[in-house]
């Protein structure tokens, strides 16, 4: 017992939000005097990742080119007309140098097929099937399947589905489920032979056609005419030769308009600036010592500006430092290139302590390296994130007066008028969500600028003419203690630490600097490096650029050139942002091949034997790329597979007291189980069976064609009737453990497992393969097996909700799409148990779900915060992600303020442990998910919660729907129940 005092309540609201902006004033004001014009920054940031392929040659991904056709151009050619108006768009160097790669001649792959198309030659079997691949296809946006956005006469958002467009994703999907259950070579023929050549004609218009700008079809009558029969199809060659035509000009003039309008050059009211080359994360490059990379990055950027956007004359005099990610090191080199400005962010602000004032928040700081200043612009977080992830779903009118009263908040305290706001955002990405894509919203947007400005509340400037104008007003960095993170030295850290916090415990270096190691998403480097599966990565670049390094004298000048290129496209930081829990894009492996393919180039050129890890279809920590299942299996349960493999029929599993037995069907001599147990870092590519690939080689990019799907931690191998199992020793070597038991009738072969061989047995994943003329030939791909938890420990509270009552204060109702299921934010039952070294919160739903959108830690659909009192003080407000975030919008019983808080979800963000006074310690709780209980099991260190049995323990555990865009992550509630909106809010 924990005293007489002890009490936990649980609670359940699906929160609806009041979002209060605070500032304290810090701003003077003279007597009578009226505030000034605001200074207004808006920097539009623009940056696609090398998607070239060195293995074939060719451009993998289209991304450079449709966005060329619906954003880049016309976020050029908007601003273009509206003079009055001045802002910033940047260009990663990667960017530029790709878009140059097409004007010369280079095309991506589904380039290649929409121009067979188009001239009428024949497709093969596997560019049909390239075309009908979801994501990697020509369903690649978000028409087919949510409709174009668009707006009624109002500007209220609605969507217009293209019916043909539609009727062709439909007949895919069913196709695919027709086929599900044969083999991958017979479902290509029968899936793609559903699809006549009409249809394959009207896929490729829909496609391209989806990614030009809605403004520029309107203003060109050849393309409005395609698009006004988008419902009905049956297009000709012809149309498709016009889309593309089309699709190539805007390409084409892509930068000659952003030159056109350049104010370095004297042209006009844009200041077109860059970022360092491959969008490098400088403060870790440096952090690992290699300044001369960074350096580099920054030179070939400034070359590339110079060439394709200073007309031969001017390089920028400032930019984006790529995710605002900066420190000391950083900002130097920045400053020896002589840049004098960067963006950063105001929660970067917060995390150093510096009081949240308008005159702290909204002046840049100033930093000072060997004698040269550089400028660094605050952005408005909340503001920034409204026009990326909020605005489009708004009133397209609305969220424009939203913006514009946001700025006029501010202005009412520019005194002096050196106050600045700062917006920062992608200029890409968010378009593709909005209606017209993005059209009404930036013109109505521009158009409201220009008539501030006039009538003198607003002053629209670049950085640079910020500088000019108010560089004086500046506040001072102060150089003070600070952590930085020293890899050059403590390498081997990558390998142990779980989190970031852990990272600098291991590799942090306390040292006086002007500035923090942070960036604009929270403040810090977590996206990017922390998480094994980051570490991991950062960890494999290490160990290609230290070998590169070795072998430079043995190279010739061009191979070190090549291979030096692919050293500083391997360290972009696209690929760590997609690894991890706390990103996803629905196909983050394509971003690890390219990763991978780098590395496997470096050695290649190198004249090395590339490491066997760079041909799995795993991440680095191991975790497979996809998984054919996420299965919950109970006792006397058997789950069957069919087989991808004309060579056996299906796979079956099932485990009782002698462990788990896999049943291949087909009457093999020999087949490989292939085991990946989470918890292990380290293990091999290749099965047993197969023979080592002399080099990489794909299904279809970017899956390799000699890996299994998983990394192989245990190996199960029948052979001529008999089984062993063997364990991975390191990357290419095993050791034999055992004989297993097996039995083989009827072309049946049932191998047993006893559940000691493994060292996760609750949750692991398998596949299973054999070989076929040495090559690898795969049954199944992999599997993750959930085996029922039992947690273990002392039960400290075990607490019992009523079911049914998912409705908040009693109006909530579930948003619309199908995947919020009845009661999947019924919390019917609370436990709290104690272990050794940790406490365990068990959370029981009614139905978790399942997992629809992939959450690393095993569930999509909630969020849980639980806040626990067990000593005097504490705080009684909600945790925040932002400062001036609304959070759950609860109000906590302030009788008993917490002591500590938790944040749990299926992403990183959902991985928050909060102290009282607001620090907060990511990536510290062990999250999983039980299907077979529909249960979430969150294991936290006992050191956060300090039990004293004379006080008690008090809390309260809030459940609600977790949305990746929403403001807190919380999802937003309305009136009435949107798609993804909660319906039941006040009128």
């Amino acid at each position: 017992m924990l005293g007489r005092k002890k009490k936990i309540g649980i609670s359940l609201l699906l929160a609806g939000f009041v979002v209060l902006s605070v500032f304290s004033i810090g701003v003077g004001r003279a007597s009578g005097q009226e505030p000034k014009p605001l200074n207004v920054i808006i920097v539009w940031h623009q940056h696609q990742p090398y998607y070239y392929d060195p293995v074939q040659d060719i451009y993998t991904r289209p991304w450079v080119r449709l966005h060329a056709a619906n954003n880049y151009w016309k976020m050029a050619y908007y601003l273009s007309l509206y003079p009055d108006v001045h802002a910033t768009i940047d260009l990663s160097g990667s960017l530029i140098a790709q878009l140059v790669d097409y004007m010369n001649g280079k095309k991506d792959v589904l380039q290649v097929i929409s121009e067979k198309i188009a001239n009428g030659t024949p497709l093969t079997l596997d560019e049909k099937w390239q075309m009908l691949q979801v994501p990697g296809g020509f369903f690649d946006h978000t028409i087919p399947w949510n409709g174009e956005p668009v707006t009624d006469s109002n500007g209220n958002p609605t969507r217009d589905f293209w019916d043909h467009y539609t009727e062709l994703k439909d007949k895919l999907m069913n196709a695919k489920e027709k086929y599900a259950n044969l083999s991958l070579e017979e479902q290509k023929v029968a899936i793609t032979g559903e699809f006549t050549e009409q249809d394959y004609i009207d896929l490729a218009v829909y496609f391209n056609l989806a990614w030009i700008d809605y403004g520029y079809i309107m203003d060109h009558p050849d393309l409005k005419a395609i698009y006004d029969r988008v419902d009905l199809g049956n297009y000709t060659r012809e149309d498709l030769q016009t889309v593309l035509y089309h699709q190539e000009w805007l390409l084409n003039n892509t930068l000659a308009e952003h030159e056109k309008i350049n104010y370095l050059l004297g042209n006009g009211n844009v200041e077109v600036t860059v970022v360092p080359y491959a969008h490098p994360i400088g403060p870790i490059l440096n952090d690992f010592g290699w300044e001369s990379d960074f350096d580099e990055h920054v030179k070939v950027s400034h070359e590339l500006y110079r060439e394709y956007l200073g007309n031969g004359t001017v390089t920028p005099v400032g930019g984006w430092a790529a995710e605002s990610a900066l420190n000391d090191k950083t900002l130097e080199i920045l400053a020896e290139n002589n840049w004098t400005w960067v963006m950063t962010d105001q929660m970067v602000l917060q995390n150093m302590g510096i009081e949240n004032t308008v005159d702290n928040y909204y002046h840049p700081w100033v930093a000072e390296f060997n004698g040269k200043k550089i400028y660094l612009f605050p952005r408005n977080h909340d503001l920034s994130d409204r026009v990326g992830f909020r605005y489009s779903g708004m009133n397209q009118y609305d969220a424009v007066n939203d913006f514009v009263n946001e700025l006029l908040k501010i202005q009412q305290q520019n005194y002096d008028g050196s106050l600045v706001y700062v917006v920062t955002l992608d200029g890409e990405n968010p378009w593709e969500n909005y209606p017209y894509d993005g059209k009404l919203f930036l013109t109505e947007l521009y158009k409201k600028l220009t008539e501030l400005q006039q009538q003198g509340l607003i002053r629209t400037v670049t950085p640079s003419e910020y500088i000019k104008l108010y560089g004086d007003k500046a506040k001072v960095l102060t150089p003070k203690a600070m952590t930085y993170l020293d890899l050059e030295n403590n390498t081997n850290a990558l390998l142990k630490a779980q989190s970031l916090n852990e990272l600098y415990d291991m590799a942090g270096v306390e040292g006086t600097h002007q500035w923090p190691e942070s960036s604009w998403i929270d403040g810090t480097l977590s996206t990017w490096i922390g998480e094994p599966q980051e570490n991991y990565g950062w960890y494999w670049l290490y160990l290609a650029r230290k070998d590169l390094m070795a072998n430079k004298e043995s190279m010739n000048q061009s191979a070190w050139d090549r291979a030096y290129e692919y050293l500083l496209r391997a360290e972009a930081s696209d690929w760590f942002w997609w690894y991890g829990s706390d990103q996803d894009s629905g196909q983050d492996y394509s971003f690890d091949r390219y990763f991978k393919t780098y590395l496997y180039e470096i050695y290649r050129l190198a004249g090395l034997e590339p490491p066997s890890y760079l041909y799995g279809n795993y991440f680095p920590d191991g975790a497979p790329y996809t998984t054919r299942a996420l299965t919950g299996l109970s006792e006397g349960e058997i789950k069957t597979y069919s087989s991808l493999s004309p060579l056996a029929d299906n796979v079956s599993v099932y485990f009782d007291d002698d462990g788990l037995h896999f049943e291949v069907t087909g009457n093999l001599s020999e087949f490989e189980v292939s085991i990946w147990e989470p918890n292990r870092r380290v293990g091999n590519t290749f099965t047993v069976l197969q023979n080592r690939p002399g080099e990489l080689k794909y299904t279809i990019f970017p899956f390799s064609a000699d890996s299994v799907g998983l990394m192989i931690t245990k190996h199960v191998v029948f052979r001529d009737g008999k089984a062993e199992i063997y364990n991975a020793t390191d990357y290419d070597n095993y050791e034999p453990l055992a004989n297993l038991a097996v039995s083989v009738e009827n072309g049946k072969a049932v191998v047993t497992l006893p559940f000691d061989y493994l060292e996760s047995p609750s949750d692991f994943y398998f596949a299973v393969s054999t070989v076929k003329d040495g090559n690898l030939e795969i049954i199944s791909t992999p599997v993750e097996l959930k085996l029922p938890t039992q947690v273990t420990g002392k039960v400290l509270v075990d607490m019992v909700d009523p079911e049914g009552d998912d409705h908040g204060p009693g109006t909530y109702t579930y948003p619309t799409n199908p995947v919020f299921q009845p009661g999947v934010f019924d919390l019917l039952r609370f436990r709290l148990l104690e272990q050794t070294d940790s406490y365990v919160m068990e959370f029981y739903f009614k139905d978790l779900g399942g997992n629809p959108w992939n959450g690393p830690n095993g569930f999509s659909l909630q969020i849980i915060e639980v806040y626990l009192d067990f000593t005097d003080g504490g705080n009684t407000s909600a945790i925040k992600m932002f400062p001036d975030g609304p959070g759950s919008n609860v109000d906590l019983d302030p009788e008993h303020p917490w002591d500590v808080a938790f944040r749990i979800a299926g992403w990183d963000y959902g991985n928050l442990v909060v102290l009282p006074n607001g620090t907060a310690i990511q990536g510290e709780m062990t999250i999983s998910a039980d299907p077979t209980k529909n249960a979430i099991i969150v294991k936290v260190p006992k050191k956060y919660i300090q039990l004293n049995e004379n006080y008690g323990l008090w809390g309260a555990v809030i459940s609600g729907s977790q949305d990746g865009y929403g403001p807190d992550k919380w999802r937003p509630v309305r009136v009435a129940a949107e798609e993804w909106a909660i319906g039941g809010g006040d009128a």
